[in-house]
């Protein structure tokens, strides 16, 4: 009896040894993930590095919290201690929906912690934007016995979520009067961008990560024009070298000159449009419509200004960027003449506009100038 009440018990433990497993067991691993990443770096001969990422955050509808905050590592601790003039040099949000903010995480010594302004909650998605630049030689170093010849090499490393590497990319807008000598990845494509006119090496998409994250490398000449005949630079010739060209019918290239000559027709008005100043109509004196390619710009024109055009720039910034032009001549100490034609010339660069109102012109600043005087100190 005795025995058969053993063998009961122990058969029920078996049976419901399955069962009890299945209750206890951990639910599957949910997680937040970037669905889409957008790193687009713009390079400059002195080095620098300008640096815009957009990514798409998606939180699983099973996630258990909420999502405050991602970081994003940049310096590693190693690097930063050997080569203490290399990092971040300013930083700044894009997007109202964060706060941005330099941190030590783990192994590195520089990384942007990007906090949320309202926590992502399971089931949510959010898009984001930020700015960061590098200290020269951060990524970008010249060869040594070349005045013209450099090497790139970049490492994003991965944030603290998953990234989908399959919906990720990064271009990078090399100098201009650029080509490319070699390139160390295999789905590297190379575009002439219509607007800018430099050349833009892609990498579309990221690939497999490399350790801790994704490796973008390859060397470029400055003016290769200059160079010794037996040198071979790579310059594009399409979107894809790699894809053949099918047969095509009569109409169907009658279509395609058709097209072709509307969206060659629809280029040109776009650089001749870029080249006017900016429409007054979409300046506003919150910089809202701000976006990551203005953000670059202006960057660009920053680097390019002198030290008078600084002056004014910064005068007209103190004043929250809108100045009447007759007060400039006490502030700077310039002329008025002098005034007037710095003015013109940052006009044409479309770096201030010119409203008249009344008998007084009032000078204001582009939006995405002021955004980055304001946010990067």
């Amino acid at each position: 009896m005795r025995i058969a009440c053993v063998l009961a018990i122990a058969l029920a433990v078996l049976l419901l040894m399955p069962l009890q497993a299945v209750v206890s067991s951990p639910k599957a691993q949910t997680q937040a993930v970037i669905t889409n990443l957008l790193i687009q770096m713009e390079l400059f001969e002195n080095s620098t590095a300008n640096v815009v990422i957009k990514a798409t955050l998606t939180v699983d509808k099973n996630y258990t919290g909420e999502i405050k905050s991602i970081v994003f590592p940049v310096v590693p601790l190693g690097r930063y201690m050997m080569l203490g003039h290399i990092g971040i040099a300013r930083y700044f949000n894009i997007s109202s929906n964060i706060e941005l903010e330099k941190v030590e995480y783990e192994a590195f010594a520089e990384a942007l912690l990007v906090k949320f302004r309202e926590p992502v909650k399971p089931g949510s998605t959010i898009t984001f934007r930020f700015f960061f630049s590098l200290k020269p030689d951060t990524v970008l170093s010249r060869v040594k016995g070349s005045n013209n010849f450099y090497t790139f090499a970049y490492m994003f490393y991965k944030p603290n979520v998953t990234v989908i590497s399959e919906k990720a990319a990064m271009k990078v807008f090399l100098p201009p009067s650029s080509a490319v000598y070699r390139t160390k990845s295999d789905n590297l494509l190379l575009q002439n961008d219509p607007l800018s006119r430099r050349l833009v090496a892609v990498w579309k998409p990221f690939g497999a990560p490399s350790g801790d994250g994704w490796n973008f490398q390859l060397e470029f000449f400055l003016n290769p024009g200059s160079l010794n005949n037996n040198i071979t630079v790579i310059t594009p010739s399409g979107d894809n070298e790699r894809e053949k060209q099918p047969n095509i019918t009569l109409l169907e290239l009658t279509l395609i000159v058709l097209v072709s000559n509307s969206v060659t027709g629809g280029l040109v008005y776009l650089v001749l449009r870029r080249k006017l100043p900016p429409e007054p109509g979409k300046w506003t004196d919150e910089g809202n419509d701000v976006t990551e390619d203005d953000i670059l710009r202006a960057y660009d024109l920053l680097e390019k200004f002198d030290k008078d055009e600084e002056t004014i720039i910064k005068v007209i910034a103190e004043r929250g960027g809108r100045i009447e032009q007759k007060e400039l001549p006490d502030l700077t100490g310039f002329s008025k003449s002098k005034v007037s034609r710095v003015l013109k010339r940052l006009d044409s660069l479309g770096a201030v506009r010119r409203v008249s109102s009344g008998k007084t012109k009032i000078v204001e600043l582009n939006p995405a100038i002021l955004t980055v005087l304001n946010k990067g100190q």
